[in-house]
């Protein structure tokens, strides 16, 4: 499968078990993006769920046991924290880069490559 068509499949995955994702305990938020391993980011695409505090599932409730995978796509859990959203009263107009390829964002306002995002799988 070309990345094209995994980041594609991993968009719906997504779609479809976002909303259930972040009923579990802990989850604030779901995305796609790399897998972990040892605190290292792999060259493997992943539907990424994002929880404040990773535990061991020892630890976990089972009904908060997040799956290892959906419809045959990895699910990476990856320690985050919790989200705020940053937001500057002064802050009127909306963000815009001068570059091609290039996106902002309001609230903290950070500008992506968006070449940097995507990674071919082997």
């Amino acid at each position: 499968m070309s990345s094209d068509e995994t980041m594609k499949k991993l968009t719906e995955v997504q779609a479809r078990h976002a909303d259930e994702l972040m009923t579990y305990a802990n989850v604030v938020g779901c995305g796609i993006g790399l897998a972990m391993k040892e605190g290292l980011y792999t060259d493997t695409p992943a539907l990424v769920v994002m929880v404040s505090v990773k535990l061991p599932v020892a630890q976990l409730d089972p009904k908060d046991v997040l799956p290892r995978q959906l419809e045959g796509e990895r699910v990476d859990v990856q320690q985050t924290g919790g989200f705020t959203a940053q937001t500057d009263p002064n802050v009127t107009a909306d963000l815009k880069t001068d570059s091609p390829g290039k996106s902002a964002t309001t609230g903290t306002a950070a500008a992506v490559d968006d070449d940097l995002l995507t990674s071919e799988s082997d």
